[in-house]
């Protein structure tokens, strides 16, 4: 049985799903297992943040953590949304 979830919670995501695609304005830009899928790169790439990936400490599934000094302009990140909409 296949079912296909749209999450933006990362952390639930890698909790619950067994495989992960992580979009950018409708380009694949990772796809695979949680373990190969949340990675710092990829976080800070799609998201514009900087993160470390600690194990969950109730799962053992990738969990994401914004590093100390990361500011998240959420006007910012609703823009990138409204942008990539209009594409």
């Amino acid at each position: 049985m296949t079912i296909a979830v749209v999450l933006h919670d990362l952390n639930q995501a890698a909790r619950y799903a067994d495989r992960l695609v992580v979009l950018q304005r409708g380009t694949i830009m990772s796809d695979g297992s949680p373990l190969t899928t949340l990675n710092p790169t990829i976080l800070e790439q799609v998201f514009g943040v900087r993160a470390h990936i600690i194990p969950d400490p109730e799962t053992g599934t990738p969990m994401c953590s914004l590093c100390h000094n990361q500011s998240l302009s959420w006007s910012s990140v609703r823009s990138d949304h409204k942008n990539a909409l209009q594409h």
